[in-house]
């Protein structure tokens, strides 16, 4: 499978970063040159929201991102292989995953989409299959981050060629099945433990010395924010279980 890792030309300290950790994989990858959402004019970015039927609004930086995981999507559409992978530039990375990608045997023949990385939520996930001792699963409700994930060409010209009026930021767009209607129409299947983990939400699952603290742009005010009440989170942790929601977790 080919490897696409979507970069910021104004970031270079993170393509030097995964570049590094891919490089030491022994994994080639093509970057694709991200979409910058602030470089739009006002009257592209006024266009652009008004042909999505969006009912909370874009920022720009949504935009930048969605229109830059449109590009990676263009090129697995137009390649000549049966999947692609599609990673962005902040990931920490598990060593087996070389090995995984390097055979498609494990991927379910009607996967539309397999997330490589861990979700922010509870998921309900029914396991089908196995890879480096690793559970291959179905996603049965929404998820979340688009950080890392294997998608069939097939998909990638289902998704290119959706109307703009669909169109959401690129995880919703993705994988929350409640609110996308281009999600709902998509099999998704997820790894866990996950081979990846995007580095704005791996305080507390790598070691703290190899954090490496990249700033955001899509959820920043979700970033900044104060901790939120831990009762709910701890009533959560009580009933979901029982209901059939996991974490996914990071394992290298």
């Amino acid at each position: 499978m080919h490897v696409y890792v979507i970069n910021l030309e104004r970031n270079p300290e993170r393509l030097a970063f995964i570049s590094h950790r891919l490089q030491s994989l022994g994994i080639d990858f093509e970057r694709i040159n991200a979409v910058d959402g602030y470089s739009f004019s006002e009257e592209y970015l006024d266009e652009f929201r008004q042909n999505s039927l969006r009912p909370t609004g874009w920022i720009e930086g949504q935009i930048g991102c969605f229109l830059s995981h449109r590009k990676a999507w263009q090129q697995i559409m137009d390649g000549d292989e049966e999947y692609g992978v599609i990673f962005e530039d902040d990931l920490h990375i598990a060593d087996s995953l070389g090995k995984v990608i390097s055979d498609m045997t494990w991927i379910p023949a009607e996967a539309d989409v397999v997330r490589l990385e861990n979700t922010t939520n509870w998921v309900k996930l029914k396991k089908v299959g196995e890879v480096d001792q690793r559970d291959v699963c179905v996603v049965e409700n929404d998820s979340w981050c688009a950080g890392a994930y294997i998608l069939s060409k097939k998909t990638a010209a289902f998704l290119v060629n959706q109307e703009p009026k669909l169109w959401l930021p690129a995880d919703t767009y993705l994988f929350a099945k409640s609110l996308s209607e281009v999600a709902n129409a998509l099999n998704i299947f997820q790894i866990n433990p996950v081979l990846t983990c995007q580095d704005k939400y791996s305080e507390g699952v790598i070691d703290s010395n190899e954090l490496m603290n990249f700033d955001s742009e899509i959820e920043v005010d979700q970033l900044n924010a104060p901790p939120k009440p831990t009762l709910i989170e701890s009533i959560k942790q009580t009933i979901a279980p029982s209901l059939g929601y996991s974490r996914t977790v990071f394992k290298n």
